[in-house]
């Protein structure tokens, strides 16, 4: 980044540093330049001056753990996580930040709070799909392959005509050998396409 370029950023993050988006976008393009301290002082400066705006303290704590001090990166999360009206966006991201850093059952916590948030807000949207999957992937990685299987059947239960899930169950019972059940799985594969189709599935 050039002088008049970082300038310029520094013009913008003046102007609307209440924004939080506009902290965000300042941090991650210094960051990308290797000024990791001047990313996180921007956001250190917002949360502390608006601290009931979430998401840039997951930012934070993401800097911190791009910078390498795991400790202070794990202590923003820790008390983003006793706040109020967190997002399931941010529970997400809290998420993720934890599995990069092998924190699984706290990963699985935040998706487990992010599935709630939703079911208890807009349980009509795909949203609660989509962190189902995060979940069974997550206990994939953590060998919890019954609990992998149970997490999808649960949401199959809810959403049956979701082809992606049955496909995801059929990879899973394949990875430990259940493979007559894998092929069940598929089974109810090609009928939902001929359902959906119109058509018969050879």
């Amino acid at each position: 980044m050039t002088d008049s370029a970082k300038e310029t950023a520094e013009k913008v993050l003046d102007l609307k540093s209440e924004d939080p988006a506009t902290v965000i976008w300042f941090s991650k393009m210094v960051a990308e330049q290797g000024e990791h301290t001047a990313a996180i002082e921007a956001l250190d400066i917002h949360v502390k001056k608006y601290p009931t705006n979430i998401t840039p303290k997951i930012h934070l704590a993401e800097m911190h753990l791009n910078a390498g001090d795991v400790d202070t990166a794990k202590l923003v999360l820790e008390r983003i996580l006793i706040l109020d009206g967190i997002s399931p966006e941010d529970y997400r991201l809290c998420a993720k930040l934890y599995q990069r850093i092998d924190e699984y059952h706290l990963a699985l916590d935040c998706f487990e709070s992010a599935y709630i948030t939703i079911q208890k807000t807009h349980p009509e949207t795909g949203s609660c799909v989509d962190v189902r999957i995060e979940i069974v992937d997550l206990h994939m990685k953590m060998g919890n392959f019954d609990r992998a299987i149970d997490e999808l059947k649960t949401q199959i239960n809810k959403t049956p005509e979701d082809i992606s899930l049955h496909i995801l169950l059929s990879d899973v019972l394949s990875h430990i050998n259940r493979c007559e059940d894998a092929l069940a799985s598929l089974e109810k594969v090609k009928k939902l396409i001929d359902e959906q189709l119109g058509t018969k599935v050879d």
